[in-house]
């Protein structure tokens, strides 16, 4: 199962790097949403009662937390696109927004958790979180993976 998730994310991401529009991005997460949604449900196990509250709330967080994805692809791309020219003020901006943007995740991932816990048993709503932040990180390893360090590809280019 670790092995199909690790995967799952990184052919997510890769994918999204190749996406030329926010329409492409869109229709990769909702692929990606399908097949995370069935890994939650394989996981979590719920009784018939808690099902529909519980996915309500997934699907409230889930719209959430795509366009706080989208927002975060938006800082990476401008990173992306502005490497070899990146300036003091850019690197600040983008940081100031990356963090903006993880703060804003990890206050989403609170409420829900605080939402869910009060419809289904909070151990339930905990593995919810783990699963989560399981995804968030294996995609986050993904990209600083296959991004330059600031500087890095200038000490790459000097070394030849």
């Amino acid at each position: 199962m670790k092995k199909f998730i690790i995967t799952s994310c990184a052919i997510l991401f890769t994918i999204i790097g190749y996406a030329q529009s926010q329409d492409e991005v869109a229709m990769i997460q909702g692929l990606w949403g399908q097949e995370k949604r069935e890994l939650i449900a394989n996981v979590i196990k719920l009784a018939p009662e808690e099902e529909t509250v519980f996915w309500e709330q997934y699907d409230a967080y889930e719209t959430s937390r795509k366009e706080l994805g989208r927002e975060r692809l938006a800082i990476l791309t401008e990173y992306a696109d502005n490497y070899e020219t990146l300036t003091n003020e850019m690197a600040s901006d983008l940081i100031n927004r990356g963090i903006a943007n993880n703060i804003a995740i990890d206050k989403l991932i609170k409420k829900t958790f605080k939402k869910m816990s009060k419809s289904i048993p909070a151990l339930k709503a905990a593995l919810f979180v783990q699963l989560e932040n399981y995804f968030m990180i294996e995609i986050q390893t993904e990209i600083q993976e296959n991004i330059f360090f600031i500087g890095e590809l200038d000490s790459l280019m000097n070394d030849d």
